[in-house]
């Protein structure tokens, strides 16, 4: 038992917390280490002193009346207090109280616990700012994003506004040329029937331009509905390889399709997977160096589901821009710089279609009866 007592007495001297033993007129009888650490002060000191004693030696005032008044009712719990001492940083302290049993040669004692809270205190403060600092940033880009909102909505109404109006004009540029390419080919010059072909080459890219404005507004506003059916996506693939061919044969590069046998249908929408593959085929001539070829291939992967693969031999995208690459408007690094040997690429584009197939492009789909994924 005596061990216990002097390792019981030992914990009390070096633990890391003040501890004052004092008697009823508040007269210390028993102090520890890190009080004395704490006030800068040798154990005679303050043995024998009173609350009153050690208040004095602050360099501030404390209410020590206060203090005595609230270890009497046996209410002091959490007090905080000011400490300033000569030599020492000033501190903020924790004060709690509590009664001993009578302890001979002592009478009923009480218990001051003292707890240097000043770095913790720092530490909240710092995080209270923090915490404002952060409502304050978060407030902002509240309103940051309803401005943006506001922003993208303008846009895109302007956007489909200025489609529709593009559209009437359009229709009838692509009418009379059409109409004098079928029907006036023997009446006109062949230079000036040459640019009329060309004219109608103009308005066929201008109004799929206009179309994919149109399709992005109509994704942005939610307006935009598949009409999914069952259809051969082989076929489709091949005629979007035939549309694209003659683009491509003006720089020599050659399309090479690989469809599996006996493949099922599937049920999606026909126009949106055909304006899918013209996409990817596009980008691939686009971005290929002349004489390159472009694989696309359709496979049957695990029996339910479609493995659609367009494979060129182009510049390929960064990893760092992946994330990007399905954002509208979003054009992947400088055109200028997609060259490789003397091949000049054909680069740069409204960003309004589907992301570039350069490098490789995969998409897995579900099978017939189910919907797309990608």
């Amino acid at each position: 038992m005596q061990a216990d007592g002097h390792l019981l007495a030992h914990v009390l001297e070096y633990t890391p917390i003040g501890i004052l033993i004092m008697q009823q007129d508040t007269t210390v009888v028993f102090v520890n280490q890190y009080v004395l650490d704490l006030f800068d002060c040798v154990r005679e000191e303050v043995i024998g002193s009173t609350i009153k004693d050690l208040a004095g030696m602050m360099k501030n005032r404390v209410d020590y009346e206060a203090i005595e008044k609230r270890i009497a009712e046996g209410t002091l719990t959490d007090y905080e207090v000011q400490l300033s001492v000569e030599g020492v940083p000033d501190m903020t302290c924790r004060l709690s109280a509590f009664s001993v049993m009578e302890v001979d040669p002592y009478p009923e004692c009480l218990t001051l616990v003292i707890r240097d809270i000043t770095t913790e205190q720092a530490v909240a403060e710092l995080i209270k700012a923090k915490n404002i600092e952060m409502a304050k940033i978060n407030t902002e880009l509240a309103r940051s994003n309803t401005e943006l909102k506001k922003v993208s909505e303008l846009k895109s109404n302007f956007l489909s506004i200025a489609s529709h109006e593009l559209n009437t004009p359009l229709t009838s540029i692509k009418g009379y040329s059409d109409i004098i390419i079928d029907n006036m080919k023997d009446k006109v010059e062949p230079n000036i029937y040459r640019m009329i072909e060309s004219i109608s080459r103009a308005a066929d890219r201008l109004h799929k331009v206009v179309n994919n404005i149109l399709d992005v507004t109509k994704i942005e506003q939610g307006r935009l509905r598949l009409r999914p059916e069952e259809i051969d996506l082989g076929a489709i693939l091949r005629d979007c390889v035939e549309e694209c061919s003659q683009m491509a044969e003006k720089r020599n590069i050659v399309f090479r399709v690989k469809v599996e046998e006996g493949l099922p249908l599937w049920k999606g929408d026909k126009m949106r997977m055909q304006q899918m593959f013209t996409n990817l085929f596009n980008n691939a001539i686009k971005y290929s160096p002349d004489g390159a070829s472009i694989v696309a291939s359709i496979a049957l992967e695990q029996g339910t589901r479609f493995h659609i693969t367009v494979r060129d031999h182009g510049i390929g995208i960064n990893k760092n821009e992946h994330k990007n690459i399905f954002d509208s408007f979003y054009e992947v690094g400088n055109a200028n710089r997609h060259t490789s040997d003397p091949s000049k690429f054909m680069g740069g584009g409204s960003g309004l279609a589907s992301p570039s197939s350069r490098g490789s492009w995969s998409a897995t789909a579900a099978g017939s009866g189910s919907k797309a994924k990608a």
